[in-house]
């Protein structure tokens, strides 16, 4: 029975521990008129080249999470059919 408790006691601790060095960013896509864009493609690109490219999908009404990691800048573009492709940077989350 102990035995089970360490597991699950570790388990979440590396959970917790690989949670902290992320960041969630989340947002709503909306077009002039403040009208949502479901299926909106939001690419999250690192400065530095050892990192991976993060991406998400809006969903019906909008809205969308990225995990990205702490302490690193991001080009964040966002692109949607028939729409001109918008882009900023975000830097030390």
């Amino acid at each position: 029975m102990l035995k089970y408790f360490f597991v699950i006691f570790y388990t979440f601790i590396l959970k917790s521990y690989c949670n902290a060095q992320q960041v969630q960013v989340q947002g709503q896509i909306t077009d002039s008129l403040q009208k949502p864009l479901p299926y909106a493609n939001i690419l999250a690109i690192p400065e530095t080249d050892d990192q991976d490219v993060k991406f998400a999908i809006s969903e019906n009404n909008g809205s969308y999470t990225l995990g990205l990691i702490k302490n690193q800048t991001y080009e964040l573009t966002v692109s949607y059919l028939g729409y001109r492709q918008q882009t900023k940077m975000i830097s030390k989350l």
